[in-house]
């Protein structure tokens, strides 16, 4: 619907346009999406339609231009590039008049994305501008990961790219590294290497003063670990748990450490722990695939009766479950301890903490 009042027009005391004598810019179709638009319908179905002498805002974060119109109120990528003529540095914002075409649907699941087919006008912005126009949101780290540009004082962020006063700063493959480059944290070793895995599920145990995690996604530490919450402390953030409670986080964003002064080694950084479940060792033995039992005797007799060599503890399994008629057995062993608990379905509690396996051994009925 055409608008009484243009957006371009209600603008035109704050910016002037300096391209606007210039004659209009005729652009082929960056991306030919013709054979994708019939009259059929079907899933995934691309759908188009043409908008002349659109008024939108273009914000570029590297290689991605982004674009908001106020009638959609969001921000959403451009299909396609921008003109050369309009000189779109990293970081900048530009206020446009366009004839566009906009899609809708198809495999790429577009929401009305538009495409520039013909350039009418254009005029650089300011951060401030763009901030009074579109209302750019404050940076929320729950929001970070939508795609929009966000604003933190003199900072501007945007898809894990920060930029200070036009200017990119860097660019950051974790949403911590651009907030510590923005000041809103600080990352006590920066030699870490930090890569962000995504959701996944994750296990916590409490040992004694210490919680540790276990996170089963392929590539990750295969035993248990340190839990790392979002600051680098080693407790979670949503919950707290007694010695010997045990809990599953359903979906945590987690990044994945390495390196550093502590040595990690695939070790799961939680960002976010809100959506756990206390749980019993029931659960917890199943990422406790070596079982004590076998442990503790030796060998055991396969289905086609082989004999197979005992587990052992090592720096990639650290954890043994058993189970005997008083219930389910924990044993950690961390620090050149065997860490012993006992479910015993009234009461989840710690055993004891004992210097050799015979000690351990000698629990068992």
């Amino acid at each position: 619907m055409k608008k009484t009042i243009s957006f371009l027009l209600a603008v035109l005391s704050l910016l002037s346009f300096s391209g606007c004598d210039s004659p209009p810019i005729e652009l082929s179709p960056p991306i030919d999406l013709s054979p994708l638009i019939d009259d059929g319908d079907y899933p995934d179905k691309m759908y188009s339609y043409a908008e002349n002498n659109a008024e939108l805002v273009i914000f570029r974060a590297g290689g991605v231009y982004l674009t908001y119109s106020r009638d959609k109120d969001y921000w959403i990528r451009l299909v396609g590039d921008v003109p050369d003529r309009m000189m779109l540095g990293d970081g900048r914002f530009e206020l446009i008049s366009a004839d566009i075409k906009r899609y809708s649907g198809g495999i790429a699941g577009y929401m009305g994305n538009p495409e520039i087919v013909r350039l009418n006008a254009y005029e650089p912005m300011t951060t401030e501008q763009a901030v009074t126009l579109c209302g750019l949101k404050d940076y929320d780290p729950e929001l970070a990961r939508s795609g929009e540009p966000f604003v933190y004082g003199e900072y501007l962020f945007c898809a894990n790219r920060v930029y200070h006063g036009g200017t990119l700063v860097g660019e950051y493959s974790t949403q911590p590294e651009a907030e510590a480059a923005m000041g809103l944290r600080v990352i006590p070793d920066s030699s870490v290497e930090m890569e962000r895995l995504g959701k996944y599920y994750l296990y916590v145990f409490r040992c004694g003063d210490q919680y540790l995690s276990y996170c089963p996604h392929i590539g990750m530490n295969s035993c248990w670990t340190p839990y790392i919450n979002s600051r680098f402390g080693n407790e979670p953030e949503a919950f707290t748990l007694e010695d010997g409670e045990s809990a599953y986080i359903h979906s945590a964003e987690i990044i994945k450490l390495n390196g550093g002064n502590a040595g990690y080694v695939n070790v799961p950084m939680v960002m976010n722990d809100e959506d756990y479940e206390i749980v019993g060792y029931d659960i917890i033995s199943d990422r406790m695939p070596p079982y004590w039992g076998v442990f503790r005797s030796g060998k055991y007799e396969d289905t086609d009766g082989n004999s197979k060599d005992r587990a052992e503890f090592s720096d990639t399994c650290n954890a043994m479950f058993d189970r005997d008629v008083s219930g389910t057995w924990l044993i950690f062993y961390i620090d050149g301890k065997y860490r012993v608990y006992l479910d015993d379905h009234e009461d989840k509690k710690q055993i004891g903490i004992y210097d050799t396996p015979e000690e351990v051994n000698a629990l068992f009925r």
